[in-house]
């Protein structure tokens, strides 16, 4: 069961063409999570506190710019799990994931642009240390991206209009 999550990054994007774009940068995010459970015996057990998961991840993503400012886009992630807890009950999740998202770019100016998302996150899907019954960190959310363009995308930001 999910707490609360943030993320924060920073990224690079160029487009390949008017449609389609590739994203890569570093993105850090912490999870808390509270756990529940059913022994074989029928008792059950509740976290008593949140546990924070934090994770550093290389996003690998595609994008695809659709009609109306709207986007459909994908990505793998190389997650590096780099939390400190000593009595984790949450298996480790560095690995590879995956990322989806749908959502509205909204131009604020000429060279700034707001994207405006639902994300899915599942992190450590191809565990690089697998458990028995790995458990996966799950992220539904709502994104906010702010675009500067700067450079040689300074065209791109202007022709997606």
């Amino acid at each position: 069961e999910g707490a609360t999550a943030y993320q924060l990054g920073i990224g690079v994007r160029t487009h390949l063409n008017d449609h389609i774009y590739f994203q890569s940068g570093l993105r850090y995010s912490r999870q808390a999570f509270r756990y529940s459970y059913i022994d074989g015996n029928g008792n059950e057990y509740v976290s008593a506190s949140a546990e924070n998961v934090h994770i550093l991840s290389i996003p690998l993503q595609t994008g695809l710019m659709l009609k109306h400012q709207f986007f459909l886009s994908g990505a793998f992630l190389l997650d590096f799990d780099i939390s400190k807890s000593k009595n984790r009950t949450i298996d480790s999740q560095t690995g590879l994931g995956i990322e989806m998202q749908f959502g509205k770019t909204l131009n604020l100016g000429r060279k700034t642009q707001l994207n405006c998302s639902p994300v899915l996150q599942i992190h450590g899907l191809l565990p690089f240390h697998p458990e028995n019954y790995h458990q996966r960190a799950t992220m539904i959310g709502l994104r906010f991206e702010l675009l500067q363009a700067c450079g040689f995308n300074q065209t791109k930001i202007e022709e997606n209009r």
